[in-house]
């Protein structure tokens, strides 16, 4: 159909932003990403320069819809909208007259709050204070923290505040607000829900929140739904997406949930990543949770939808514990050979692999394999979703788990698959399309543009994508059930096992303690083998030790000043970086206008071709029209000599004719008198003929 509309999404991740245009069977029909780089100026510190974040966001939108045209025939103006997904309690403080960032973008792992949140829970009483309104517990990574550490260290912030010119803000109201070039300031419930400002139950921002951490209301956006028309892209900003309806935004993770069309309670999505985040859908009533998980809004699907909230739960390692099986173990050489070599066995052999740090493993020896331990990897975050479930059940044991849905790049291994259907009794799903955030930014913005009529009609149409795994076992096999207990067990005992003792009461396991005395003996061990090393072994030790000393003095030098120039030369990497993207805009914006005034010139070659074809054509008729014009003067001076000949001739004939017309008339009346004598004689002939005859 000519007017058929398609629906696309910016998608503003931590280290890259992508534009991605969707088919309406939700696959990808266009997609162009940018990666944009991440400052550690301080130990725990991690930002970003929200411009540079904003004009990759400009580059990939203009990119994205090029590459649309060229490679799915779209149109730019068959996009009927752009939807915005982003990473959530990442803060930005800016200007709201110039739409400058006023300080570098804190993200959301960044834990320099950390004496804020310690004092700040001080003063409120614990720091679940806010929890029972916000549903999250006092910490580093929400906004509220980053906004008061910005408003305390930053004095063009503080100034700003002072000026009632300031705007603090999670990602997406900045982007919104710049690319509607500050029309618009709006943030949706999503992103409001994960600043610890909002109140669940209200969609309001808490004014004890806002009193606790004394933040200006005027700064904070307006709180809207996920789906509904928030602006209109400005031309000047993105020209080929003009007046496009900015029209659906969500966190990334509830843009993931959407993207899964978990549109119902019970329905929950698992993202396999560096870690795994797990949202549960819980149905219109917010959970306050009490067993460690997040209380936050799922999505708003429009200003007058239902509020649907979740439950959140994390896994610290995920796809962090396959590359360290590549960068400490070495048993693969990529992330993607992690499943190939897992398949290679039909168990762990009772390994048990404990993301701990750097990684634990249990229960090792001279039998384990690679494949053995690489099929514990992938196990284990298979368990820790295991015991996010529990607790998501414990928190809403009204909401029955229907199903998992899962996605992210460690998603693509069907053993993984297999392994989560197993350890929680439910089918898991797999999307075609792993990174689903995108997709759910789309179809919110597609909702309230009418790209999808609904929920269920989006849900209908992208389902035929979908690989379903059940469990490989039926409920009532004692014999399989037994067999996944006792591998709960197992990993229940590693983890007990992986603990500090500190962790631990008077009544710790027997098993840690025997534990503890085999390696405190194995140390007494080595230090009685230490001191029965020979004297001489020894007095040749201690000859070493300034030469040593002064090895080692010389190599913290040298390190010294190898971390100095790496300082240097990443500084100056920055720099290049900065500008080699500053450089590359403004070629691709100067390549632009060459291309537009190049095609300018060669219309207007042809334009002046055409007119001088025609002017010669013109000349042509004019020189064809100025003979047929001199060849008719002539005739007509030769016309103009003949009938002056002719009226001379006239002339005189007419003299003539008057000559001879009086003549005629001369003769003619003579004529008349004579024929008038005859009539009298005839008369008085014929009078004298009757009187005679008589």
């Amino acid at each position: 159909m000519a007017d058929q509309k398609y629906a696309a999404a910016l998608d503003v991740g931590t280290s890259s932003v992508r534009f991605i245009v969707f088919q309406h069977d939700g696959t990808v029909a266009a997609s162009v990403a940018q990666e944009v780089p991440t400052a550690t100026p301080q130990p725990g510190w991690v930002e970003q320069d929200a411009e540079a974040v904003l004009q990759a966001c400009v580059a990939v939108m203009a990119a994205g819809v090029a590459a649309a045209e060229a490679e799915a025939s779209i149109a730019p103006e068959a996009i009927g909208c752009v939807g915005v997904t982003n990473h959530r309690e990442s803060t930005v403080a800016w200007s709201a007259a110039s739409g400058q960032p006023l300080a570098p973008m804190i993200i959301w792992s960044d834990v320099r709050t950390a004496a804020i949140v310690d004092r700040i829970a001080a003063e409120a009483g614990g720091e679940r204070a806010l929890a029972a309104i916000t549903g999250l517990p006092m910490s580093t990574y929400f906004s509220a923290f980053k906004m008061r550490w910005l408003l305390e260290n930053v004095p063009a912030v503080a100034d700003a505040a002072a000026d009632g010119d300031l705007r603090l803000s999670t990602v997406d109201a900045f982007v919104i607000a710049r690319l509607t070039s500050g029309d618009v300031y709006v943030s949706d419930v999503t992103n409001a829900s994960r600043t610890c400002l909002m109140d669940l139950s209200s969609l309001k921002w808490s004014s004890e929140a806002l009193e606790l951490f004394d933040l200006p209301p005027t700064a904070l956006p307006t709180i809207v739904s996920s789906a509904e028309e928030y602006g209109r892209i400005d031309p000047a900003v993105v020209p080929d997406l003009a007046h496009v309806p900015l029209a659906g935004c969500l966190g990334d993770q509830q843009a993931a949930l959407v993207g899964q069309r978990c549109f119902a309670a019970g329905l929950a999505k698992n993202t396999y990543g560096t870690g795994c985040f797990m949202l549960l859908n819980v149905g219109t009533t917010p959970r306050f949770s009490s067993a460690g998980l997040l209380g936050t809004v799922a999505y708003q699907l429009g200003p007058d939808a239902p509020v649907h909230y979740a439950l959140e739960g994390s896994v610290a390692v995920a796809g962090l514990g396959v590359r360290w099986a590549r960068d400490n173990l070495g048993i693969i050489d990529s992330p993607k050979q992690i499943n190939e070599l897992a398949t290679a066995v039909d168990d762990t052999a009772g390994v048990v692999f404990v993301p701990a740090f750097s990684g634990l493993l249990r229960r090792t020896g001279l039998r384990t394999l690679a494949a053995h331990i690489a099929r514990a990897i992938l196990e284990a975050p298979c368990f820790r979703t295991a015991e996010v479930l529990v607790a998501m059940a414990a928190d809403a044991p009204d909401v029955a788990l229907s199903s998992l849905r899962v996605d992210g790049g460690m998603a693509a291994s069907d053993l993984l698959l297999q392994t989560q259907a197993d350890l929680i009794g439910i089918p898991v799903e797999r999307p075609a399309m792993l990174e689903t955030t995108a997709l759910g930014a789309a179809f919110a913005a597609g909702l309230a543009t009418g790209v999808w009529a609904s929920p269920d009609a989006f849900a209908a149409a992208t389902e035929s994508q979908l690989t379903i795994v059940a469990p490989s076992y039926a409920e009532t096999d004692s014999v399989a059930v037994a067999a996944i207990a006792s591998r709960k067990a197992a990993w229940t005992h590693a983890v007990a096992q992986a603990k500090l003792p500190a962790d631990y009461d008077e009544a710790a396991s027997d098993a840690i303690k025997a534990q503890l005395a085999d390696q405190i003996e194995v140390a007494q061990a080595l230090q009685l083998l230490l001191a029965s090393e020979s004297e001489a072994n020894n007095e040749y030790a201690m000859t070493k030790v300034p030469e040593l000393e002064a090895q080692v003095a010389a190599a913290r030098r040298e390190a010294d000043a190898l971390r100095s120039q790496v300082a240097t030369a990443d500084a100056s990497a920055r720099e290049v970086t900065a500008a080699k993207s500053e450089l590359e805009a403004r070629l691709e914006v100067e390549v632009k206008n060459v291309a537009q005034l190049t095609g300018q010139v060669e219309a207007q070659s042809q334009v002046l071709a055409a007119l001088a074809a025609r002017y010669k054509a013109l000349e042509k008729e004019a020189g064809e029209h100025r003979t047929a014009a001199a060849d008719a003067a002539a005739a007509v001076d030769r016309m103009t000599a003949e009938l002056e000949t002719a009226a001379r001739a006239v002339h005189s004939a007419n003299k003539d004719v008057v000559s001879h017309a009086a003549l005629a008339a001369a003769a003619h009346t003579r004529a008349l008198v004579a024929l008038g004598g005859l009539g009298v004689a005839l008369t008085a002939g014929l009078g004298l003929f009757l009187r005679f005859r008589r």
